[in-house]
């Protein structure tokens, strides 16, 4: 059985200005932003029990190309279930 949306990712073109027009619009700031070594960059939303996740990908990775083709958008919804190993 689902008991709720654990995450959901989205890919942008620029997590900065993402970032920003979350805290100008709706005045969220991430619980944590982060700049990988591969030089992809991610933000972390919480709202309520769920998690938004956003990655700007590094050039060359599957990320990169997702966005290439389809423009910023969801890559995935994980969804809370009973039992699930972490």
């Amino acid at each position: 059985m689902l008991q709720f949306v654990h995450h959901v990712q989205y890919y942008v073109k620029n997590r900065d200005e993402f970032v920003a027009y979350m805290d100008n619009n709706f005045g969220l700031k991430p619980i944590q932003k982060e700049d990988r070594p591969d030089h992809s960059k991610h933000a972390t939303y919480k709202i309520g029990q769920t998690e938004i996740q956003v990655a700007e990908p590094a050039a060359g990775t599957g990320g990169a190309k997702f966005l290439a083709e389809h423009g910023p958008g969801g890559g995935h919804v994980a969804w809370s279930i009973p039992n699930a190993r972490q």
